[in-house]
């Protein structure tokens, strides 16, 4: 199901493979008819769109290598938390191996380079812009659609 959510993006990944963060970034914003950052790597969204000193949920987050030879990661911002982590909608996050997912996971300030927002969004514009808000609304849903493969997949495992 992954694989077809990047196929109807033009995107030719095996995230069985290859670290898929990036490709989910770039699925999200191609769903929505918004430029993609045209690479698979995460550190191709450093300089993507206009960047931002104050995030807003839906803008893109940049974060240092999580693990050693990589560029980077990659998600959508969803906020703090009560103790100042960021909380990241992402690919390719959580625990390693085949349990990683679309999930919200957060992260230390200090392993942000940087927030992104996706198109010509001012600076300190009122609210998201539409494309920003249908961009987290389709990674929840796939975060979703994900959850509920998984609990099928448990339950077939069971039976």
């Amino acid at each position: 199901e992954l694989q077809a959510f990047f196929a109807a993006a033009n995107i030719k990944l095996d995230p069985s493979k290859l670290a898929w963060c990036a490709a989910f970034v770039n699925a999200v914003l191609s769903s929505k008819g918004l430029p993609t950052s045209g690479s698979q790597l995460a550190s191709s969204f450093k300089n993507y769109g206009t960047g931002s000193d104050a995030p807003q949920k839906g803008d893109i987050v940049v974060l240092k290598p999580q693990a050693p030879g990589a560029s980077g990661h990659v998600g959508f911002f969803g906020g703090f938390t009560s103790n100042g982590r960021v909380k990241v909608l992402g690919g390719n996050q959580g625990a390693p191996g085949p349990g990683e997912a679309v999930t919200e996971t957060t992260f230390a300030r200090n392993q942000v380079v940087g927030y992104r927002r996706p198109g010509n969004i001012a600076e300190g514009s009122e609210g998201l812009s539409n494309e920003a808000k249908l961009a987290m609304e389709a990674a929840q849903a796939q975060s979703n659609y994900n959850n509920k493969i998984d609990q099928e997949v448990a339950g077939r495992q069971l039976a």
